[in-house]
């Protein structure tokens, strides 16, 4: 009894205590670098994983599409604002978009016309990039210390068995 009452009262505590680790926008804020040379590897693992499954009329072309399209950034610079992120990189100069969800129309370093939301859940940053041809969701997550970036890339295309699904690290900039 004294037990399930102890845990009634801690309940609230440990929900406040688990809810002031997650991350913030500001937490984000710098200069993010990637940390090692070789992502080809892993990211060219998940496309011949997920294009082994089709038809070797369009595995080769399909795989080509993907790798142009499956990119990582060397570095990320992220600025949080009243609201919105803005994330700029090897890439990009910088797009900024609020941190509710809501769609904001741009032309991405392709030149094609993409639809990108961001949003924070459970002290995650997520942001997803939309297309006719398809969608790319990123999920950057730090590292309970702050020090590391993981960076979670899935691309989504009617097209294919199953989402692409790889990862990158960055260190923060010191």
């Amino acid at each position: 009894m004294r037990l399930q009452i102890l845990a009634a009262v801690a309940a609230p505590f440990l929900l406040l205590a688990g809810a002031a680790v997650a991350a913030e926008p500001a937490d984000y804020a710098g200069t993010w670098n990637l940390v090692a040379a070789d992502y080809d590897t892993p990211r060219d693992a998940a496309i011949d994983e997920v294009t082994a499954e089709m038809s070797a009329l369009i595995r080769g072309i399909t795989r080509k599409r993907l790798r142009k399209a499956a990119t990582y950034s060397s570095h990320y610079v992220m600025t949080p604002g009243d609201g919105t992120m803005t994330i700029s990189s090897d890439r990009s100069e910088g797009w900024t978009t609020p941190l509710d969800g809501t769609e904001v129309a741009m032309i991405s370093d392709r030149g094609e016309d993409i639809h990108l939301s961001r949003r924070m859940k459970n002290g995650s940053l997520h942001s997803k990039a939309r297309s006719e041809r398809g969608a790319q969701s990123v999920s950057f997550e730090l590292s309970a210390d702050g020090a590391r970036l993981t960076v979670t890339t899935t691309i989504v295309n009617d097209n294919l068995p199953r989402p692409v699904v790889y990862a990158t690290e960055y260190a923060r900039a010191r």
